[in-house]
């Protein structure tokens, strides 16, 4: 996008999203991106890619980075850090997704120019599961080679890849427009399936005897149980009291199973029998002391 606005004095001109040229600096083993000014920044990951360590972004003179975030979340903004409100670099050492706007001027006695561009990258953990969909290729880069589990995956698009399956990625980039670079590979574990509850008794068939007991099949899994639409405060080893449920299990990535049944108790079969006899044992026994005074009131 380009606009220009003039005064008597000094011309203005903005450009958001310039193309910019890409290059691998080896000594310094970081990504540069130069604007259409000759001004750059560099990032030791790809631009717009995924990297399994901490990552850094750094500005060169007349370039500032004016706000990023992290998984959506405002982390600095122009107006918030430092007194001139801009800062020259940050560093990402958590996992997550990241997203950043960096603004660069040149200006003499008859032009101003800003050019603004938006970047971003997200670091994952090798030995942590991640639930992705698809992956693209970093700015300057085509997709190479995509392996699941060690076989190799049909690549039916250069700039992005549609993950179909869970398990262990790789996925290999080749630098087809960023100069002096090589090879680019990330790995990660893709795992799209969410963990399930096994019970003790059919929770769908409307009456439960006892204690309905529970358990997750993943190690670590998050559970919320609501009743009557109330969450529970804490998580109990069994259900015992009637009522209506629900139950979310979930896993660290975020994939969810949810249940929802209907609890309630009825009396067992001994309790009734017992209850029964004695009825009938009071019933002789009345019987019995009604004879006796019959008996009594003839003598």
């Amino acid at each position: 996008m380009y606009s220009e606005q003039e005064t008597s004095d000094l011309q203005f001109r903005s450009v958001d999203s310039p193309a910019l040229t890409a290059r691998y600096d080896a000594a310094d083993m970081s990504y540069v991106y130069t604007f259409p000014n000759g001004r750059s920044f560099s990032m030791n990951v790809p631009l717009g890619g995924i990297t399994n360590y901490a990552a850094v972004v750094a500005t060169d003179e007349d370039t500032d980075i004016i706000r990023y975030t992290e998984d959506g979340v405002l982390a600095a903004a122009a107006d918030e850090v430092e007194n001139e409100g801009w800062i020259g670099s940050f560093s990402a050492n958590e996992t997550g997704s990241y997203a950043f706007t960096v603004e660069s001027d040149t200006r003499d006695n008859v032009v101003w120019e800003t050019y603004t561009s938006r970047g971003s990258f997200r670091i994952i953990r090798k030995d942590v599961p991640v639930n992705l969909s698809f992956i693209k290729a970093p700015y300057g880069f085509e997709i190479d080679g995509v392996y699941l589990d060690g076989a190799p995956v049909p690549v039916k698009d250069r700039q992005m890849t549609v993950l179909e399956k869970d398990g262990a990625y790789t996925v290999d980039f080749y630098p087809a427009r960023v100069q002096g670079a090589g090879m680019y590979s990330v790995s990660f574990i893709r795992d799209t399936t969410p963990p399930y509850m096994t019970f003790s008794e059919d929770i769908h068939k409307g009456v439960i005897e006892g204690t309905l007991y529970f358990q997750p099949s993943e190690a670590g899994a998050g559970v919320d149980i609501y009743r009557n639409g109330l969450k529970m405060s804490a998580v109990p080893a069994g259900i015992s009291a009637g009522g209506s449920y629900f139950m979310e299990v979930s896993d660290a990535v975020g994939n969810t199973r949810e249940y929802s049944f209907e609890v309630s108790h009825k009396r067992s079969t001994p309790y009734l029998f017992y209850g029964a006899l004695l009825l009938f044992v009071l019933f002789i026994f009345v019987i019995a002391y009604l004879r006796a005074r019959r008996d009594m009131g003839v003598l």
